[in-house]
């Protein structure tokens, strides 16, 4: 089996982990990779293959929480 393969099936606790972080916005690609310990590229593949868009997660979570601070300094 190729270590890619190999890889995406060997953490699945790790894996969840990181998509419900990331579907959250908690955390961007490069920081899910280095706490799987995988690369960027396996963690764009995981997204993928449960349809989890990054790029709007994040941007989700940072704007819930820029008018959160916008409403504290009023």
């Amino acid at each position: 089996m190729p270590f890619y393969i190999w890889k995406m099936l060997k953490d699945p606790e790790a894996r969840r982990a990181v998509l419900k972080m990331i579907e959250r916005g908690q955390v961007t690609v490069p920081e899910a990779a280095r706490l799987a310990g995988v690369s960027r590229q396996l963690i764009r593949a995981w997204c993928k293959s449960k349809g989890t868009s990054v790029d709007r997660a994040r941007l989700a979570l940072l704007t819930r929480l820029w008018r959160r601070t916008l409403a504290q300094r009023r």
